[in-house]
C-alpha cells in the first residue's frame, strides 16, 4: 500500500479547510493561514523535487503544525482542570514552539502563573498575570480579577468584582462566578451563571462548564454530583483538589465534617488549594436551601453532564473499554508474527499468515481467511492507522453497546466485507486481488457511532449528539469518497463495513442505546 497519495489528500484537504477558515473568522487567523499555506508549500516542492515523498512531506508539516498544537492544547486544558499545572506549563511552552501565536503565548503566561501560585510564590504569580494581560483588554481583566484572588481579602476581592461585573467578555463569567462563590455569595453567583450561561456552551467549552458545574455542585452542598464529576472526568486529578471539592461541599451541606476536612487542608502542599481552603473558612457563607430555581438549575447540570459523558467520544467511563483494548493487543501481536515471519509486507508471508484471496476461498475451501485477514496489516502504517480509528472509535461504542455488543458489531462488520469481497470477485471474476486488514471493523464502528448518535439525537433529543452526527456523517462520507480515490483501498469491504455496522447499530439500539458511564441522574436530594 502507497501511502503517499493518501497523506497528500488528508493533508492538503486540511490546509485548504484550515486556510479558509483563518480568512474567513473575524479577526483573521492569520498564524492558520501560515500554516495552511506552510501545508501547501510542502506539498508543491516536494512534488517537483521527489514527487514520490510529496504526501509524506505535507503530512510531515501538518502533523508537526497542526495535530501536534491540536493535542497540546487538549493536554493544556485538561492539566488546569485537574490542577496539574505542571503539566499545562508544559504543554504549553511547546505550544507556543509550534504555534507562537497571541493566544497561546497568553495561555503559557497564565499556566506559568498558576504553577507560581501552586508552589506558592505570589509576586510571581503575580509578574505572570502582568504578562498575561498585555496580550488585550479582556486578559487585562481576568489577570486583575487572578491577582486579587491569590490572596483573602475578601474587600479587595469585592472591590475587583464590581469594576469587572459589567464588562462584555464572556471569558470572565467563569472567574467571576468563582470569586463571588469562594467570598461567600452563593445566591448571587448562581444569577451571575445564569445571566453568562452562553458562555460557557459548545464542545471548545467543556473544560470550563465542568470546572463551572463543580464549583456550584460544591456550593449546593451537592456531595454525590461532586463525587460523580471526578469519578467521570477528574480521574487525574490530585487528591488534595479532589479532597477540596469534597470538603467544600458538605461544609456547604452543613456536614461538621466537611469544616475539619478543609482546616487539614490548610497545610496542603499547593498554595492554591491551601487558599481555597482558607477563604472558605474566613467569610460568612449563605446557609440554607437553594431556591426552587437554582435546585432544577442543578437538576439540569447534572442531567447535561450524563448526557455529554454518554455521546461524547473519549470521555472518561465507569468501565474501561477491554474489547477495544484486547483488540488492540492482538492486532500489534499479529503484526509483530508478520515481522517475525517474513516481514509484515512481504506477499508471500501475509498470503502463509492468511491474506484473503477469493481463490483461495472458492477453489481451496480455505473458509478461514475470510477471518484471518482481519487480523492481518501491509506494514507499520497501515496497523497503526487502523488502530488509530479504534482508538478514537472502539471507546465509545464499547461503552454505548455494552462489550458482547460491540464485539459482534466488530467482528461481523469485517466478517460481512470479507465475505462480499469473495461473493464479487466470484460474480465479477476480474476482482480477485488480496485483501488484509482490520478497515472493514472500523468502517463498522463508524457506522455504529452514526447509529448511536442518531438514536441519541433523535429519539432521545440530545443536543450532544445531534451536535456530533453531522460531524460523524461527514467523516463517513468523506472516509467513502477518500478510498474511492484511493486504488490500493478495498472501498467495496469499507462500504460493506460501515453500512453493516450502520444497521446493527441501529438494530442494536432500537430499544435504547446501553450506555456505561457513570450513574448522574438528576436528583434533588443530597
Amino acid at each position: 500500500m502507497d501511502l503517499n497519495l493518501p497523506l497528500a489528500l488528508l493533508a492538503l484537504s486540511s490546509a485548504l479547510v484550515i486556510g479558509g477558515r483563518a480568512i474567513l473568522v473575524r479577526p483573521r487567523a492569520w498564524s492558520w493561514l501560515a500554516v495552511a499555506i506552510a501545508i501547501l508549500a510542502a506539498a508543491g516542492v516536494s512534488y517537483l523535487l521527489a514527487p514520490r515523498l510529496a504526501g509524506f512531506a505535507a503530512f510531515g508539516v501538518w502533523a508537526l503544525f497542526v495535530l501536534g498544537p491540536m493535542l497540546l492544547s487538549r493536554v493544556q486544558a485538561t492539566a488546569l482542570l485537574r490542577q496539574r499545572y505542571g503539566t499545562a506549563s508544559i504543554a504549553s511552552r511547546a505550544l507556543v514552539l509550534l504555534h507562537p501565536s497571541r493566544g497561546h503565548r497568553a495561555a503559557a503566561a497564565r499556566a506559568r502563573a498558576y504553577v507560581a501560585a501552586a508552589h506558592g510564590d505570589v509576586e510571581r504569580a503575580k509578574r505572570e498575570l502582568d504578562r498575561y494581560a498585555r496580550f488585550g483588554r479582556m486578559n487585562a481583566a481576568e489577570a486583575e480579577l487572578e491577582k486579587v484572588r491569590l490572596g483573602t481579602d475578601e474587600a479587595a476581592i469585592r472591590e475587583v468584582l464590581a469594576s469587572t461585573l459589567d464588562l462584555p467578555f464572556p471569558t470572565l463569567a467563569h472567574g467571576r462566578v468563582r470569586a463571588l462563590a469562594e467570598i461567600g455569595e452563593r445566591d448571587e453567583a448562581f444569577r451571575r451563571f445564569r445571566e453568562a450561561e452562553r458562555a460557557f456552551e459548545g464542545d471548545a467549552a467543556i473544560s470550563l462548564r465542568t470546572a463551572a458545574y463543580l464549583l456550584l455542585f460544591a456550593e449546593a452542598g451537592r456531595v454525590r454530583d461532586v463525587e460523580s464529576i471526578f469519578a467521570a472526568r477528574l480521574r487525574g486529578a490530585s487528591k488534595d483538589l479532589q479532597e477540596l471539592w469534597i470538603a467544600c461541599a458538605r461544609f456547604a451541606a452543613g456536614d461538621p465534617a466537611g469544616e475539619k476536612r478543609l482546616r487539614a487542608l490548610m497545610s496542603s502542599p499547593d498554595g492554591l488549594v491551601r487558599r481555597a481552603a482558607q477563604i472558605r473558612l474566613s467569610t460568612t457563607r449563605q446557609t440554607g436551601p437553594l431556591s426552587p430555581e437554582d435546585a432544577q438549575l442543578c437538576d439540569r447540570f447534572a442531567a447535561r453532564l450524563a448526557e455529554e459523558d454518554r455521546f461524547r467520544f473519549g470521555s472518561t467511563a465507569a468501565k474501561r473499554p477491554v474489547i477495544t483494548h484486547a483488540i488492540a493487543l492482538l492486532i500489534l501481536a499479529v503484526l509483530g508474527l508478520e515481522e517475525l515471519s517474513g516481514g509484515a509486507t512481504d506477499t508471500d508471508t501475509l498470503q502463509r499468515l492468511g491474506a484473503l484471496s477469493a481463490a483461495a476461498v472458492l477453489e481451496g475451501r480455505e473458509y478461514w481467511r475470510l477471518v484471518a485477514p482481519l487480523w492481518l496489516h501491509y506494514g507499520v502504517a497501515h496497523a497503526v492507522f487502523n488502530l488509530l480509528g479504534l482508538y478514537v472509535l472502539g471507546p465509545f461504542v464499547e461503552r454505548a453497546l455494552g462489550r458482547e455488543r460491540f464485539t459482534i458489531v466488530y467482528l461481523l462488520s469485517g466478517l460481512f466485507g470479507t465475505t462480499l469481497f469473495v461473493v464479487r470477485s466470484a460474480l465479477f471474476p476480474g476482482h480477485d486481488e488480496v485483501l488484509v486488514g482490520a478497515s472493514g471493523c472500523i468502517m463498522g464502528l463508524l457506522g455504529a457511532s452514526v447509529a448511536i448518535l442518531y438514536r441519541g439525537a433523535f429519539h432521545e433529543r440530545s443536543l450532544s449528539a445531534r451536535r456530533r452526527l453531522g460531524l460523524m456523517g461527514f467523516v463517513l462520507v468523506a472516509q467513502t469518497a477518500f478510498d474511492l480515490l484511493i486504488p490500493e483501498i478495498s472501498a467495496f469491504a469499507h462500504v460493506v463495513g460501515a453500512l453493516t455496522g450502520l444497521v446493527f447499530g441501529l438494530w442494536l439500539t432500537a430499544g435504547g442505546a446501553r450506555t456505561e458511564s457513570p450513574s448522574r441522574l438528576p436528583r434533588t436530594a443530597r
